[in-house]
């Protein structure tokens, strides 16, 4: 680490962010001094010096220091209303529990980039990064910031002890990455790993910013594993019993004879289609030979575009009738195809998880909810089925 000592009467010009005057967060100055404030009441070794519990103590218990974004937003800096509520996030707190501009440094040179020889913008080795010590008035002594950071690195030393240690157990997918969220507020749900590599879901925002957050929630995997294998495989039995019965009613002869009957009308529309195409080249025709007037022509024109219109919603609509009263209807639906893949699965698989479901949420008291790719076509095919019983029944 190069390091460099100076008292420069400019140094306002290259103080860290959160030392800039004017437009800019007073709030991590602010937070920062309470925040070891509390360490030092507290004492550093009561606990993780970034956890959500000192964040929750100084931000939400008579402190009421405001996040970056929120301060920005409060000073008119940003307009955006999202930024009006938005909490400390732990790993701000991670960040600037390192920063030494908090001990009066100056520190530049963490990251480079050199466009001219394709170098895209990377870290520096913390050996290589400019240190200029005394530009501007500490809020933290130096004895505090090393313990401080003796704690953090005795955490970081434990952490990958842990992965060391989980390493040589059997690894256990993420099933649901990206596609599990918390219902209550909406975020991805993190994924932590316990013991024998067992996993578990819960809800980031709540960890971070405690009940001021969210709502606590926690679901293990095994017990989600279950829920969406029981859900997955109630809604193919229901989509596929209902797909066979139809193509069973369809099988019928009364039915056989409506398909004829529609087959006819499809038809018969179709050269309809093909006489008012014609007749609007015509027409060009006509018009660019002076038979007809501007105005005639753009009424024709209006007029026939109007006709084809109807003639094409009509056959498309019949064409749709015609398809649901095949004997192998639903068959070439997507949901189909998983639906015949998956049904009667013993497991959750990650291919499962992706070909039919679109994402889960989860809520307090472990409610599930999971929306199902293939709404429409699933919807669709219920419907189909209810208006075949029903014209049954009557």
């Amino acid at each position: 680490m190069k390091t460099a000592w100076t008292k420069n009467r400019n140094a306002d010009s290259v103080r860290s962010f959160a030392y800039r005057k004017g437009k800019f967060m007073k709030s991590k100055v602010e937070f920062y001094k309470a925040f070891f404030e509390e360490l030092e009441k507290k004492g550093f070794g009561v606990a993780q010096p970034s956890s959500p519990d000192y964040v929750v103590d100084i931000q939400f218990k008579g402190k009421a220091i405001k996040s970056p974004s929120a301060y920005r937003y409060e000073k008119g800096i940003v307009k955006n209303e999202k930024m009006k509520d938005v909490l400390w996030k732990t790993y701000a707190i991670e960040d600037m529990l390192r920063d030494e501009v908090y001990l009066g440094n100056m520190v530049r040179g963490k990251t480079h980039s050199a466009m001219h020889k394709g170098e895209k913008r990377h870290h520096v080795p913390r050996s290589e990064w400019i240190v200029v010590q005394g530009t501007h008035e500490p809020i933290v002594s130096r004895e505090l910031f090393d313990a401080v950071q003796a704690v953090n690195e005795k955490k970081i030393q434990e952490h990958k002890k842990k992965l060391e240690k989980a390493k040589g157990h059997l690894k256990r997918d993420n099933l649901f990455k990206g596609k599990i969220f918390c219902g209550d507020c909406g975020i991805t749900m993190g994924c932590n790993v316990g013991n024998h590599n067992s996993k578990s879901y819960y809800c980031t925002n709540y960890r971070e910013n405690g009940a001021m957050g969210c709502v606590k929630k926690y679901i293990s995997a095994r017990k989600l594993e279950k829920a969406v294998l029981e859900a997955v495989q109630i809604h193919l039995k229901i989509f596929l019993e209902s797909r066979n019965a139809i193509q069973s009613r369809n099988k019928d002869a009364e039915i056989g004879k409506k398909r004829k009957v529609l087959e006819r009308e499809i038809k018969d529309l179709g050269q309809k289609e093909v006489q008012y195409q014609q007749k609007l080249s015509s027409i060009y025709l006509d018009y660019k030979d002076k038979l007809l007037t501007v105005q005639e022509y753009f009424m024709l024109k209006e007029k026939y575009q109007a006709t084809l219109a109807e003639l094409e919603a009509d056959s498309k609509e019949k064409a749709l009738l015609l398809n649901e009263m095949q004997e192998d209807y639903g068959e070439d639906l997507e949901l189909s195809q998983a639906a015949e893949q998956y049904a009667g699965q013993k497991i959750v698989t990650p291919n499962m998880v992706d070909a039919l479901i679109e994402r889960i949420e989860v809520f307090a008291k472990g409610r599930i909810h999971i929306v199902f790719r293939f709404e429409d076509e699933y919807r669709r095919l219920l419907e189909k089925k209810s208006d075949m019983e029903q014209e049954v029944a009557n």
